[in-house]
């Protein structure tokens, strides 16, 4: 029996709904958005350099991004109000389906 003949949320609709409660809440009145409360953390956060002579990427990488360096993030982040970021390191060689 799936979880819509059972009348109940999906996990994805439960998440849906929930983004929207958040930004629902973060509108005002006058349809300005409110900054929250406390600091704002950006909880994952992957940067690419971009010199491939020092740090290449992994031939057989599916995903080759373009390269977003520290300092192009930096100005990113004062912009948009962000406090603080947790920079995620990928493992260079290293692939995702291990």
């Amino acid at each position: 029996m799936s979880a819509r003949s059972r009348n109940i949320f999906t996990r994805r609709e439960a998440l849906a709904g929930g983004a929207l409660a958040m930004a629902a809440a973060a509108i005002g009145a006058e349809g300005e958005v409110k900054r929250p409360k406390g600091p704002i953390v950006e909880s994952h956060i992957h940067l690419f350099a971009s010199d491939q002579k020092r740090f290449p990427y992994n031939a057989n990488a599916p995903y080759k991004p373009a390269p977003i360096p520290v300092d192009e993030y930096v100005r990113f982040a004062r912009e948009a109000g962000i406090d603080r970021a947790v920079i995620v390191q990928t493992l260079r060689g290293a692939s995702a389906s291990r």
